[in-house]
């Protein structure tokens, strides 16, 4: 599926095959990951950013 949609975001606590697979990988969910991934490959943010539990640098 990551090979198919053209740029894949794995995730950090992803397995080696998958995250080799992905053309990126984030942070874990655990570390907000998600929330990474969109600020830095979508709206392209390199600010530091709060999350709903702690700070984060993207």
């Amino acid at each position: 599926m990551l090979e198919s949609v053209g740029w894949g975001v794995a995730m950090g606590q992803a397995r080696a095959r998958v995250q080799k697979a992905a053309r990126a990988v984030t942070a874990s969910n655990a570390e907000d990951g998600v929330a990474v991934a969109i600020e830095r490959y979508i709206l392209g943010s390199d600010l530091q950013v709060s999350s709903n539990s702690r700070s984060r640098a993207i």
